[in-house]
């Protein structure tokens, strides 16, 4: 049951970044979605033993950083573009 729902947001948040690069916040969505994922296969890995806590912990720390990170650039854009509505197909 956990497999499948870390698979799950890992492959919703990766495939949702790969569509859709037209708006900013719902990018920084995607991502969050991908590192939830991450962060629930980290737990159940934790649970059957193969990984220390200290792991999930630190990715847990990285995932928030992250995060704070992606919507203090998203407030910055608002700021000084007014939307976050950008075209980023032309930028990668």
């Amino acid at each position: 049951m956990e497999i499948e729902v870390f698979l799950l947001l890992i492959l919703i948040g990766f495939i949702g970044f790969l569509i859709n690069r037209n708006n900013l916040l719902i990018l920084v969505i995607y991502l969050e979605f991908f590192v939830l994922g991450v962060f629930i296969g980290f737990n159940f890995y934790y649970l059957i033993g193969a990984i220390r806590e200290m792991l999930v912990v630190f990715y847990l720390l990285i995932g928030v950083i992250e995060g704070v990170l992606g919507l203090s650039l998203l407030v910055i854009i608002i700021r000084n573009v007014g939307k976050d509505f950008i075209v980023i197909k032309y930028l990668i």
